[in-house]
C-alpha cells in the first residue's frame, strides 16, 4: 500500500509543480516585463539549487516526515503566493513565489530517491525508483498541458494555482500516509 501511496504522491506533486517552469509565462500573462519575469525565474532556480544542497541534511536530522511537510509546504506556499499575486499584483509576492516554488521544486529531484530508500531500503531501491520516477514523468507530462489549460480556459493563472494547491495538499497527505504505512520503520 505504501508503494502506491508514494506513486500517487509523486504524480500529484508533478502535476501541480509544473507551475515552476511556467512561472515566467504566468508573470508575463499578468503584465510583468519579460526581463523581470526571467530574473524572477532565475531567482527560483537559485533557491532550487540551495534547497537541493541542504535537503539531505534536513532529512537526516529530522526524518522523512518532516521532509515531506517542509518540502511540500514550500510548494504550497509558492502556489499560494502565485495565485494571490495573480489576483492582486503585489510585487513582493512574485519574489516569494520564486523562493518557495524554487525550493519546493527540489522535491522532484530528491523526493523519489530519499523517500524510496527510507521506506523500502536499499535492497528494493533499484526495482522501485524507476517506477517512482516514471510516475513523476507522467505527472510532469500531463501537468505541462493541464495547468496551463486551466489558466487559458479561465483567463487567469490563479485558477491553475488553486488547482495545484488542491493537488499538493493531496500529495502531502498521500506522502505522509506512505511513510506511516511503510514496511520499514522510519524516523519522525
Amino acid at each position: 500500500m505504501s508503494f502506491y501511496l508514494l506513486l500517487a504522491s509523486c504524480l500529484l506533486w508533478a502535476l501541480a509543480m509544473i507551475l515552476f517552469p511556467y512561472l515566467t509565462t504566468a508573470l508575463q500573462a499578468g503584465g510583468v516585463e519579460p526581463v523581470v519575469s526571467t530574473r524572477i525565474q532565475s531567482m527560483g532556480q537559485i533557491f532550487l539549487a540551495i534547497f537541493c544542497i541542504f535537503i539531505g541534511t534536513l532529512t537526516s536530522k529530522f526524518g522523512p516526515k518532516t521532509y515531506v511537510i517542509i518540502s511540500f509546504g514550500a510548494c504550497l506556499l509558492g502556489a499560494l503566493c502565485l495565485g494571490v499575486w495573480c489576483n492582486t499584483g503585489m510585487d513582493i509576492l512574485m519574489y516569494a513565489t520564486a523562493v518557495f516554488l524554487g525550493s519546493g521544486y527540489a522535491v522532484g529531484t530528491t523526493y523519489g530517491p530519499m523517500i524510496t530508500t527510507k521506506l523500502f531500503g536499499t535492497k528494493e531501491y533499484e526495482r522501485i525508483i524507476p517506477i517512482v520516477f516514471g510516475m513523476r514523468c507522467i505527472g510532469l507530462g500531463v501537468g505541462i498541458w493541464i495547468v496551463p489549460a486551466i489558466a487559458d480556459a479561465t483567463g487567469n493563472w490563479a485558477n491553475g494555482c488553486w488547482a495545484a494547491l488542491v493537488m499538493l495538499v493531496a500529495g502531502i497527505v498521500l506522502g505522509y500516509l506512505a511513510i506511516i504505512l511503510a514496511p520499514k520503520k522510519v524516523g519522525v
